[in-house]
This record gives structure tokens, sequence and C-alpha cells, in this order.
């Protein structure tokens, strides 16, 4: 009995290690990532109060995780009466929001982080944003394209915890699309095509 409980003290330590990297910070030590840019004092000023009175139908995508992602983007804003996917219209909305094209962050696989429970790290250059359309339901063609996309740095491994202290970077759990400074350049975004909008 002795030796059993030897061989478990043994191994407490590096189990309660693996079990903390893995349940606590999915396999990669931790990770963050960059935020978009602040809001100027102008940029503030201009989305604070904004509102468009329009109701926005999101059109299912060929890939629905990217309409699914315009779709939240969208009512995050708060600029629009409604936003919802086109099919729960009961009457047609005053727009609809197409995906233009798919942004999507980076494919590599963190190998080292992984390997290493994130004590080799790992960073990569991602891309966040929407891409998308909004016209009117009867008139496809009239379109107005807008997209709010920026680039940023994210970390895998144990070093991201550092980041908890930069101002411009989120620790994860990361999803900075769903950001406040993320829906505030989306807004802005939007409302520089507010006259073609509202015609």
């Amino acid at each position: 009995m002795t030796h059993l409980a030897k061989i478990f003290q043994s191994l407490l330590a590096p189990l309660l290690l693996i079990f903390v990297a893995v349940g606590c910070s999915g396999c990669v030590g931790w990770g963050s990532s960059a935020l978009p840019p602040r809001l100027t004092k102008a940029e503030k000023a201009r989305v604070r109060q904004a509102h468009l009175p329009l109701t926005v139908g999101v059109e299912r995508y060929e890939a629905p995780a990217y309409s699914e992602s315009l779709r939240k983007a969208l009512q995050r804003t708060k600029l629009f009466d409604r936003v919802d996917d086109l099919e729960r219209f009961s009457s047609p909305p005053s727009l609809v929001a197409r995906v233009e094209r798919r942004i999507y962050g980076s494919t590599a696989i963190p190998v080292y982080p992984l390997l290493t429970f994130g004590i080799i790290p790992m960073s990569v250059q991602e891309t966040a944003g929407e891409s998308f359309s909004l016209s009117p339901p009867d008139r496809p063609e009239q379109r107005v394209l807008i997209e709010y996309r920026y680039r940023g740095r994210t970390t895998l491994g144990w070093i991201a915890l550092l980041d908890i202290f930069h101002p411009n970077r989120e620790v994860f759990p990361f999803n900075p699309e769903r950001s406040g400074r993320f829906r505030d350049r989306l807004r802005l975004s939007i409302l520089e095509h507010e006259d073609a909008l509202k015609r």
C-alpha cells in the first residue's frame, strides 16, 4: 500500500498539470488575439446614437456558419429595427443581407503548443471580419457592398497570459468578433453607406 501511495504521489503533479492544461486551455496552454482598433472620438460620436429604421433578413449562405455569423454580428450592432434569418420573416424585410466573401482566420495546426501543452508558443497573423451586401428584397441587383475586416496576431501558448495586461488584446477564451470594438467598427462601416441604404 505504501509503495502504491508513493507511485500515486509521484504521478499526481504531472497528472494535475496535464489536467489543467487540457481542461482549462484546450491543450495549448493559453491563447490571445488582437482586438480591432478603437474608435476615435469623432467616430464614437457618429455611431453612438445612430439607428436605421429598417429590418434585415439574412439569406442562408452555402456554408451556413458564415450567414449565422453575419446575422449575429448585425444583431449586435443594434443599428436596425430587426435582424433575423430571412425565412423567419412573414413579410419581406426592408433589406436582404447576403454573405459576399468568406473571411476566416488561419488554418495552421498548432503542433508545437499541442505537443508541449503550450510551453512552446505559436503566433500567426489572422484576418477577422464580415463581407456582405444589403439590397431590397425585390431588387437584388441594387446591392450595397459592405466590408469590415482587420488583421492581427493570434498567439497560442502559456506566454499569451502576458497579454492580460495589453489593452489591445483579448485573452482566451477569445472571440474578437464578439467584442465591443468589433461591433463599433462594423456599425461604422454600415453607417458609411447610410444614405444609399435609406434610398
